[in-house]
């Protein structure tokens, strides 16, 4: 082979590559519109038919795929593995965003997506705080005593809701096991795509933000003081104010007026002065009278 077929072989090789990621990564966005998982057996349909047929070591199209989603729109592929599981026990692979949205741009969701997120993360709570493992009844026992209703016109049925969120892989159930009543009863454990969207230690992070308390800064002594001097001030000067105009009506009205107390050690004193100065004019009229 001559070395300009060799590098046509490596051209080629180099697109069959690109338009093969192109089309895992468009199966993940399409699967993901609905929120559902993708298995690799899913993906036989996208892949090149040579290399399904060929033995020798190939690359991983996940991988890939995942590069270039992340490299373009901040999306990647992870599986959904608990702490402790093999590749082998779960196999589903989800797209998520790892990337933080831009603080001048809005989230692109829906007042009720918001509201069914909340909820979703109450859940979540609920079921990790029980060991993981909660009985139907009591999910449903703990909800209305938190004081979200079985059917509401934001949700809808709660049961359809959580129906929906076992669907993508939010939530397992099975039934429950040494249940002898009479309907069938089930438990519930996180699934695959909490793990893959969040992880016991981003809900562990979610859970201090919510319970901790928030203690303000300790504030200067001396700002302290100085504040509460010029707040001082300002009531003093208030005060005085008030004051002078009350006296001048009773002057006018040559009357004497009880004056109400007021804050302050400088009104005080005012007031005891003005009082004072009353009493001496009063008693001179008295003088010049007789």
């Amino acid at each position: 082979m001559s070395d300009s077929d060799e590098e046509f072989t490596q051209e080629t090789q180099t697109t069959n590559n690109e338009l093969e990621d192109g089309r895992v990564a468009r199966l993940f966005l399409y699967k993901s519109r609905e929120r559902q998982s993708v298995r690799r057996q899913q993906l036989k349909p996208v892949l090149d038919e040579y290399r399904e047929k060929s033995r020798a070591k190939r690359r991983d199209p996940i991988k890939s795929a995942s590069k270039l989603l992340t490299e373009s729109i901040g999306l990647q592929i992870v599986d959904g593995l608990a702490p402790g599981e093999k590749p082998s026990q779960s196999g589903k692979n989800f797209l998520v965003r790892t990337h933080k949205y831009p603080k001048d741009v809005p989230l692109p969701f829906t007042v009720q997506q918001k509201q069914e997120f909340g909820l979703l993360t109450l859940c979540f709570f609920i079921v990790y705080f029980k060991g993981d493992l909660v009985d139907m009844d009591q999910l449903w026992q703990i909800l209305e005593n938190s004081g979200v209703p079985a059917e509401s016109d934001t949700f809808g049925k709660l049961t359809d809701l959580l129906n929906k969120w076992i669907s993508q892989d939010y939530f397992k159930s099975k039934k429950k096991e040494n249940d002898t009543s009479a309907g069938p009863k089930k438990v519930i454990s996180l699934g695959p795509r909490f793990y893959a969207e969040f992880g016991n230690d981003v809900l562990m992070a979610m859970a201090k933000e919510l319970v901790c308390d928030v203690t303000p800064p300790e504030e200067d002594e001396n700002n302290d003081g100085n504040n509460i001097e010029v707040e001082n001030d300002t009531n003093d000067e208030h005060d005085r104010g008030e004051y002078q105009e009350r006296t001048q009506l009773s002057d006018s009205e040559d009357s004497i007026e009880e004056v109400p107390q007021k804050k302050g050690r400088n009104v005080r004193e005012q007031q005891k002065q003005k009082q004072k100065q009353k009493q001496k004019k009063k008693g001179r009229r008295e003088v010049e009278s007789d």
